[in-house]
């Protein structure tokens, strides 16, 4: 929910990872999205998600959704489509192969594919993270979108998300209010501790000036 929340208006979200299809189920409850693209690199995802129905509300079902089995750098290479929303959600960072993924090629390549107020989240992991490799993942990000922010919420504190945008930042607290008028939205928000637009706004922990200094300390 974090970046459709975020961005003003989302029209077309692409996802990276499929996995359980949770975050797949949560942007399909944003009505104003009119195409989500999924990108996933393992066929047997698409019967393992059968498994979560109950949790990613049945995604594969929406018809907004296009579900392409490759590899994510390949996919983002040589697209012509180009996005209000992307979210990298790939597997661990020190897993064989994922790394990629958390590349400064990477992120450029997703930039690339930003439309100008376009929103692009990446999650990755805190536990298991030296203290290092997470300077690393945040200079390596800061070096594509020097316009970022570091969001943590306490409901689940191992698992982090960065933002970058093209342009500076600025939370609007009205707009992340509006997603709260959708029962289903809240709903989903609420399972996660997330009662109100003020417990999201907890989930900001720092911006551009912060993040510079992490990466360089």
């Amino acid at each position: 929910h974090l970046p459709a929340l975020l961005h003003p208006a989302p029209r077309k979200a692409l996802i990276i990872g499929l996995a359980s299809g949770c975050t797949l189920g949560a942007l399909e409850l944003h009505p104003q999205i009119q195409q989500i693209d999924c990108v996933e690199i393992e066929p047997e995802m698409k019967r393992v998600t059968d498994f979560f129905r109950h949790v990613n509300h049945d995604c594969l079902k929406d018809p907004r959704v296009r579900l392409v089995f490759d590899d994510a750098r390949n996919f983002i290479r040589v697209t012509k489509e180009c996005y209000d929303i992307i979210t990298s959600e790939p597997s661990n960072p020190w897993i064989a192969g994922v790394a990629n993924l958390f590349t400064k090629e990477y992120f450029v390549h997703c930039r690339e594919h930003l439309t100008a107020n376009g929103l692009f989240c990446q999650w990755f992991p805190i536990y298991n993270l030296a203290p290092w490799d997470l300077q690393c993942i945040v200079g390596t990000f800061r070096d594509v979108f020097p316009h970022c922010s570091l969001w943590l919420f306490p409901d689940l504190l191992s698992d982090a998300y960065l933002v970058g945008t093209l342009s500076p930042q600025r939370v609007d607290l009205g707009r992340v209010a509006s997603g709260w008028n959708n029962p289903l939205v809240a709903a989903d928000l609420k399972a996660a501790q997330l009662r109100d637009p003020w417990d999201f706004a907890s989930g900001y922990l720092m911006g551009e000036d912060k993040l510079a200094a992490l990466s360089q300390a």
